[in-house]
């Protein structure tokens, strides 16, 4: 009887594949762990030596350990890869002990297709105060303005979110507004007339958040609110009643901290513009002209300051974008979204709307979500070691370099070889490229430089300026380096 032959075998929590056969893999199984333990069927030669080996590891991201194929550290999303393919070769050999037998040498090869699963974690209500889907709010018993008791968002959610509402409050103490600037939804508190009844002292628990999903789903969250007289007293908040001590006194103690936080705020804020207005009459008393800034960063001296500038920004910021930090110069720039909220955001987008995140898996890179006409696709921005920017497209092509983000945006935001979308800007107060394409006729790189027309007329000097002026033609010493009398005087014969 005919030996069977050897056979390469995969062995997964969902059963035993051979070769050609298709194995499924969630793009968030985390690194190490064993996706299936390789095996030979028809091996039965103890005294023969059976070497296992990978000739293609799925582009690096699995490997072999022993018996078992295991993920690597590398960040694997369904959005980027969809199925990789595995190859197993598996050589027989005659074992050590057996060297002055027979020669003895055969082999097996199979290959896998692993297909990538998209894990989607089901949508829900959470509230930014405790990570939780329900929260304890207090209210006042009289609410003369509006006053927000706590934030949410929908996390995980597939489809846009078509509306929010509470329910099961019958004595109508809190409402749900949305800020489209922080993208987040809030439960305020409804704000009262001096003549409406007031809601007496207690706890209403299980006030429902109803949100529902565009595709009709609806996702719920708790507020569990606490109804606290509050009076002004002594320069303090203080408890009119003594009814529930412990609930209401709580609550309490968070009204009366979050309005002192909000006034201390408030002062300081208060204090900080005096002084620079301050700080700003002084400079200005005091110097006879109005620095520049030109092309270089360095004060250029003269009168014929252009209103805006090309330069390195301020802190180290390019253009004013600091990694991390919402601008709002910047409104495609949501450095804290996921994935799914920026498919959330975007889906009812007009084809080329964009969001550009912080990476979770590498610090320093951006991810960019883009909408196309049938799709929403995501692709990474590399930063290289030397701190320049560049897109890493689906379809592998090389991509120029940059040394900040917005300047890769403008560049993206015109059709360019191998990239099939193009960024939309539709805010033309901060899209310059655009504007100088629209003026000039052709694109520009760099869209905020500039050029003097040496022949444009300079602005007529106000009178405060003409008086600086003469007092230094009158009172100079004659050393011109100092004094700048020669400009003064051309300065006063052109106003």
């Amino acid at each position: 009887m005919a030996a069977l032959p050897l056979a390469v075998a995969l062995t997964t929590g969902a059963g035993v594949f051979h070769t050609g056969a298709t194995v499924n893999v969630d793009e968030k199984t985390p690194a190490g762990t064993v996706v299936g333990v390789v095996s030979l069927d028809n091996f039965y030669r103890t005294d023969l030596v059976k070497t296992l080996s990978l000739t293609s590891d799925g582009d690096g991201y699995f490997a072999l350990q022993g018996n078992n194929l295991v993920r690597t550290s590398k960040f694997l999303e369904y959005t980027n890869v969809h199925s990789l393919t595995v190859v197993v070769d598996a050589a027989i050999a005659q074992g050590p002990t057996f060297n002055n037998g027979p020669a003895f040498e055969t082999s097996s090869t199979a290959t896998f297709t692993l297909s990538v699963q998209q894990v989607l974690t089901p949508p829900a209500v959470t509230f930014l105060t405790n990570g939780l889907s329900a929260v304890s709010v207090a209210v006042p018993q009289q609410v003369v303005a509006l006053l927000t008791l706590a934030d949410f968002r929908v996390s995980n959610a597939q489809n846009s979110v078509a509306r929010a509402v509470l329910t099961n409050d019958p004595l109508g103490l809190v409402n749900v507004t949305y800020d489209w600037n922080r993208d987040v939804f809030s439960v305020v508190a409804v704000v009262r007339r001096p003549s409406s009844a007031v809601p007496p002292k207690g706890i209403y628990r299980n006030v429902l958040v109803t949100v529902t999903l565009g595709n009709g789903q609806t996702v719920t969250g708790t507020v569990n609110v606490t109804v606290v007289a509050v009076t002004l007293g002594g320069g303090s908040l203080l408890e009119a009643s003594t009814g529930d001590s412990g609930a209401s006194g709580a609550a309490y103690v968070a009204v009366g901290v979050v309005i002192g936080v909000a006034v201390l705020a408030l002062l300081v804020v208060v204090a900080i513009i005096r002084r620079r207005k301050q700080a700003l009459k002084t400079a200005i008393a005091n110097e006879p002209f109005y620095n520049t800034v030109g092309t270089s960063g360095q004060a250029t001296g003269s009168l014929d300051n252009p209103m805006y500038l090309h330069g390195a920004g301020v802190g180290g910021m390019v253009g004013g974008l600091e990694n991390g930090l919402q601008n709002p110069m910047y409104a495609w720039y949501r450095p804290d979204m996921s994935r799914q909220e920026c498919e959330e955001f975007l889906v009812d987008q007009v084809e080329g709307a964009f969001v550009i995140r912080d990476s979770t898996a590498t610090p320093g890179w951006h991810m960019l979500a883009v909408k196309t006409h049938n799709a929403i696709v995501h692709e990474k921005i590399k930063m290289t070691d030397d701190g320049l920017y560049e897109l890493l497209p689906n379809s592998n092509r090389s991509q120029p370099r940059f040394s900040a983000v917005p300047e890769l945006v403008e560049h993206y935001a015109h059709p360019q070889d191998g990239i099939r979308y193009a960024l939309a800007l539709d805010n033309p107060l901060y899209d310059n490229g655009q504007m100088a394409q629209k003026k000039l006729g052709h694109a520009v790189s760099g869209a905020w430089s500039y050029q003097k027309d040496a022949a444009a007329p300079s602005l007529p000097l106000k009178e405060r300026e003409k008086q600086v002026m003469q007092q230094i033609v009158a009172e100079t010493n004659g050393d011109e380096i100092y004094t700048n009398q020669e400009q003064a005087k051309t300065a006063i014969s052109s106003a």
